[in-house]
């Protein structure tokens, strides 16, 4: 199926904790000078407008990145550190390419954080998606694009030259497949790159589906395996995504303390307060024993 096209959703309450988790990630590698690779298994179109008719239609924008910005704009004080640092880094991005209605998709985000001896494979196979993904990337000479499916030929890219790695899994999840396929794809790159940082992102629809997700992942019961969720809203049959998490597998050290930091910040101003929840777990500690 490749009917999905991000656009519709970009820059969503669900873009906001993948993205600010992945800025956190990466951040964290930054720390050092040996060169890391970055992975995205769906990399969609790379950029785009928060002013595009696909984002006006679903106006979902309106209840992430576009509330925040205004959030930030109405208080410079009350705003966690780890979000002001993430929201400086947007309008940076934004100023670089002369447009304040340029929201980065996780491509761009890892792109404008690597440096020169850091690289990026991007996998994304609808055509229409892939061909703006090009056309976004132009001459980055360490940014590669193929147009893959993941669950089949993602696996072949790995592993990096680098020692250090960050994949992320995020497929659209449209076919319920996918929550078997990303387990799938998971243990298949694990066999080849044990010690790459994995984020696997995955929506709360109803109930269940990602529930036997985390459980299978958690079976796997590999070390410094963390999850973060928020539940923007009380699940309802027919409204849509109702909350986001991404599992964190060899998670960076101190991580959980700054997502910690933001977290509940966060809930309380990308859901209904009334109904928004959130969570922080280790689902399987730095150690076993």
């Amino acid at each position: 199926m490749l009917s999905y096209q991000h656009g519709y959703h970009a820059g969503n309450a669900a873009d906001v904790l993948k993205h600010f988790i992945l800025f956190l990630v990466l951040q964290s590698l930054k720390k050092k000078d040996t060169p890391f690779h970055f992975y995205d298994t769906h990399a969609g179109a790379g950029a785009y407008s928060l002013e595009s008719s696909e984002s006006l239609k679903t106006g979902e924008a309106d209840s992430g990145i576009k509330k925040l910005l205004q959030l930030a704009e109405q208080s410079s004080t009350g705003l966690p550190s780890e979000i002001t640092l993430w929201l400086k880094t947007l309008d940076l991005i934004q100023t670089q390419a002369k447009d304040t209605k340029l929201y980065p998709g996780s491509p761009y985000w890892a792109q404008h954080l690597m440096r020169e001896q850091d690289r990026a494979t991007l996998l994304e196979l609808h055509p229409i998606e892939y061909q703006k993904l090009r056309d976004w990337k132009a001459r980055d000479k360490r940014i590669k694009t193929f147009p893959e499916d993941s669950f089949k030929d993602f696996k072949s890219h790995l592993p990096p030259r680098a020692a250090r790695g960050v994949i992320l899994i995020d497929p659209p999840y449209e076919l319920r497949s996918d929550y078997l396929n990303v387990t799938t794809l998971l243990v298949e790159c694990l066999k080849r790159f044990a010690h790459g940082i994995y984020l696997i992102w995955y929506p709360v629809v109803e109930r269940g589906n990602e529930i036997t997700l985390l459980r299978q992942i958690k079976d796997l019961q590999i070390p410094k395996t963390l999850l973060v969720e928020i539940n923007f809203r009380a699940e309802r049959y027919g409204l849509g995504i109702a909350g986001t998490g991404l599992i964190i597998i060899n998670c960076p050290w101190q991580i959980d303390s700054q997502i910690n930091s933001a977290l509940p910040w966060l809930a309380n101003n990308l859901g209904d307060i009334a109904a928004a929840n959130y969570r922080i777990d280790w689902l399987v500690p730095e150690s076993l024993s």
